[in-house]
C-alpha cells in the first residue's frame, strides 16, 4: 500500500501497512495507553484481519485495524495514537484511510469517552454500553455455588455448532476468529438433545485469561457457562471480561470480586448485521473490545 506523507506537528507521517516486524513498537504503544496485550495478542488479531500504521522516521506513532467476519460484518479496533500527536489531525486521517478498505455494510467497534467524537464524525451511532471487569483470582480459586450441571466441556468437533450459533446471535461470520480462540483456550457448552444453547471460551489474553465470548440463549445459561470457565482459573491469575452492561453477567461478574475497571460505548455504522432480531441467543460477553 501507497499513501503520500502528510505534515503533523513535528514531522512528516508515513502511512503503510502494518507488519509483523512492528508488532514490538505496536505493544510498546499499546502498553503506554495501559492496554495489556501481548505481542503475541498483537499478532494473533493481525492474521486475522489487517492494520494501517503511522511513522514518524522509523518510530510508530499510530495504528489502526479492521476484521472482516464474513460480507455483512466488520469490526474496527486498536486505534491508538502517541500522546504527543494527538489533536494533529493524524489520527483522522489514519482512521479514514482504514475505513476507505471496509466493504462491509456494517461496521462495529467499542470507544472510549475520548474516542468518540471522531468515530461519529464517521456516522457511527452508539448501541450499547460494554463494562471492562478484571481481578485477580482469590488465593484459593473462585468459591461459585451456580449450578453448572448441564455444561460440558466442547470437543473440537462441537466447532460447526458453535460457529451456527455465535452466527445467529451476532449476524457475524466469526469462523477464523472462534477457532483460533479455541485453539489457544478451552471451550464450554450448554448441549441437551435439541442442540447447543450456549458456549463460553476462556483463552489467555494480556496479563491473564481472558472469558469470551459468552454467548447463550438464557441469562441462566451464560452464568452458568461463566461460572465454569472461572472453576478452574487458579490462584491468583488475573482474570477479564468485557460484558455488555445490559447483560445480567455484568452485574455476577462484579460479584465475583472482578470490578467494574472501565465502561466503553459500543458503536456501529449501518445496519444491525442479525437476521433473526428475535433470536433468544445473545452475546453476553465479547472475546475482546477490539475484536467484538
Amino acid at each position: 500500500m501507497a499513501h503520500e506523507p502528510m505534515e503533523a506537528d513535528a514531522g512528516v507521517v508515513r502511512f503503510s501497512e502494518l507488519q509483523e516486524a512492528d508488532l514490538h513498537q505496536a505493544r510498546q504503544l499499546s502498553a503506554a495507553e495501559g492496554w495489556p496485550h501481548r505481542e503475541e495478542d498483537w499478532r494473533f488479531m493481525l492474521q486475522l484481519g489487517e492494520g494501517l500504521a503511522a511513522f514518524d522516521g522509523e518510530k510508530l506513532i499510530g495504528t489502526a485495524m479492521a476484521w472482516p467476519f464474513g460480507e455483512a460484518v466488520s469490526t474496527v479496533g486498536m486505534v491508538l495514537v502517541h500522546p504527543r500527536r494527538r489533536g494533529s489531525g493524524m489520527g483522522k486521517a489514519l482512521f479514514k484511510r482504514l475505513m476507505d478498505r471496509i466493504a462491509a455494510p456494517s461496521i462495529q467497534l467499542h470507544a472510549t469517552e475520548q474516542a468518540a467524537p471522531l468515530y461519529r464524525a464517521f456516522e457511527f451511532m452508539p448501541v450499547g454500553q460494554v463494562r471492562q471487569c478484571q481481578g485477580e483470582a482469590p488465593s484459593q480459586g473462585f468459591a461459585l455455588s451456580e449450578d453448572r450441571t448441564g455444561v460440558r466441556v466442547l470437543k473440537p468437533s462441537a466447532l460447526d455448532e458453535i460457529l451456527a450459533l455465535d452466527a445467529r446471535a451476532t449476524g457475524a461470520d466469526r469462523s477464523d476468529l472462534l477457532t483460533g480462540i479455541a485453539r489457544m483456550g478451552r471451550c464450554y457448552g450448554l448441549p441437551d438433545e435439541s442442540g447447543l444453547h450456549g458456549y463460553a471460551i476462556s483463552r489467555p489474553f494480556g496479563r491473564g485469561i481472558q472469558v469470551g465470548p459468552v454467548v447463550a440463549d438464557s441469562d441462566a445459561g451464560a452464568v452458568a457457562l461463566a461460572a465454569a470457565c472461572l472453576s478452574e482459573v487458579p490462584g491468583g491469575c488475573h482474570v477479564r471480561f468485557d460484558v455488555p452492561v445490559d447483560s445480567p453477567l455484568a452485574d455476577w461478574v462484579q460479584r465475583q470480586g472482578l470490578p467494574a475497571v472501565g465502561l466503553v460505548t459500543r458503536m456501529q455504522r449501518g445496519p444491525d448485521p442479525r437476521q433473526d432480531n428475535g433470536s433468544a441467543m445473545t452475546v453476553h460477553g465479547l472475546a475482546s473490545q477490539a475484536l467484538g
